[in-house]
């Protein structure tokens, strides 16, 4: 489940946007649109379907008619290339991309993150966090390395073999799933539910809980800033060839994120979810700030041969290997940190409020911001011959600066024991 889940949110998150700014529409702000869109659609869906997941006590349906929309709206994506125009096919583009939201919050934010914790403790929560990231990493591996089969064939088989992945694969692991039966009361009802826990009292006792969200939202903020426009700026301001990517981008996320996942986990339950989590803020911010001076290293240090091209290739890939490095520990850490202090009751719907500072926040202001910052500060250009705006580096120093804010509430959060 988490590899098909993380496959689709892979696709959601890189070739969607590489999709709408190639062939739609060549301007950051309307891939920042789409995602921030997207990101208040999944928040909402992830507390209210979470709480209605708790109150029936089930994870499997959610789980189940959640991975099959999902699948069902990945395929059908690219038919809005059909639309001739071009407003118009932005609002459907944005349109699709929200109900795939809406599918991808109920099965996977709030459902099956609400399973894993219910089927581990304090003890291995973090190297089971670690486990399942992996999910995210090897699927990261199939999506960038898709991008030479959309060179050749287009986007419509891509995203119709993906589709069919995510809905054979969810089918399966939602099948495999057996209800935790956590004791719920029926007679409570959704929204209800939701009240209790804005409750001052309910509020004063979960303050752990609500600095961790609120070090999620201020990370993957500074995350979303730059996230959405990784393959627009290799193609587009370094100039990389697709083939080039794909090896800097297979080589990044498999050493900085498959390799990193389990050792985070181990390290998050020895010595500590908040060690784990300032380290990674420190290596993500000192690496997305090296990853904007690629050129400058490979002009001063061209290492690897005479070519301008795979100097820079090669030293954006060794720098990227380490801010991908820094995420994975950092959602390791900070998943299973959230996760320990989730009340029992209410599991699904907590974690809806993990939705709202990872995606809502994070995803949703982080792409705006990104969006602007991109705007403010890209290069005008050409793409597929309509005018657009090309990102540049000062999205990485910016998000590198930002994320260091991240360490002010896991200064004062406290660990569970």
């Amino acid at each position: 489940m988490s590899f098909a889940g993380e496959l689709a949110w892979g696709v959601q998150t890189q070739i969607f946007n590489l999709f709408l700014f190639n062939e739609i529409s060549p301007r950051p702000i309307t891939v920042s649109l789409m995602v921030a869109t997207g990101a208040v659609v999944a928040t909402l869906t992830a507390i209210f379907m979470g709480a209605f997941s708790d109150q029936k006590g089930r994870r499997r349906p959610f789980i189940l008619a959640g991975y099959i929309l999902w699948g069902i709206t990945v395929i059908l994506f690219p038919s809005t290339q059909l639309i001739t125009i071009v407003w118009l096919a932005v609002t459907a583009v944005i349109l699709l991309n929200a109900f795939m939201s809406f599918a991808r919050a109920t099965a996977y934010e709030a459902s099956y993150h609400a399973y894993l914790t219910d089927i581990t403790n304090l003890e291995n929560r973090g190297t089971a966090q670690g486990m399942a990231s992996l999910g995210l990493y090897i699927a990261m591996v199939v999506t960038f390395g898709g991008l030479g089969l959309i060179e050749e064939t287009g986007y419509q088989i891509f995203f119709l073999i993906v589709g069919a992945l995510v809905i054979v694969m969810g089918t399966i692991g939602g099948l495999i799933v057996e209800d935790s039966g956590v004791p719920v009361d029926h007679e409570i009802g959704v929204f209800k539910r939701v009240r209790t826990t804005f409750h001052r009292d309910f509020l004063r006792q979960q303050k752990n809980f609500f600095y961790i969200l609120l070090a999620m939202g201020l990370f993957m903020m500074s995350f979303n800033v730059f996230f959405q426009f990784v393959l627009i700026y290799l193609q587009h301001f370094l100039q990389i060839p697709v083939s080039y990517v794909e090896i800097l981008v297979l080589v990044a996320i498999t050493i900085g994120g498959i390799v990193f996942s389990i050792p985070a986990g181990i390290l998050s339950d020895n010595i500590g979810r908040k060690k784990v989590a300032v380290a990674s803020i420190l290596i993500e911010s000192v690496f997305l700030i090296l990853f904007a001076l690629a050129p400058q290293f490979a002009g001063a240090l061209p290492l690897f041969g005479s070519s301008a091209l795979i100097n820079v290739t090669v030293w954006s890939g060794f720098f990227a290997i380490f801010w991908l490095g820094g995420q994975t520990s950092w959602l390791v850490a900070s998943y299973a940190w959230s996760k320990d202090w989730y009340p029992e009751e209410k599991r699904a719907e907590f974690s809806g409020y993990t939705t709202i500072f990872q995606i809502g926040v994070g995803g949703g202001l982080g792409a705006m911001l990104g969006g602007i910052v991109a705007s403010i500060f890209g290069n005008p250009g050409i793409v597929d011959g309509k005018p657009g705006i090309i990102p540049t580096p000062a999205i990485f120093i910016f998000a590198g600066i930002l994320v260091l804010f991240t360490l002010i509430p896991v200064w004062f959060a406290e660990e569970k024991v």
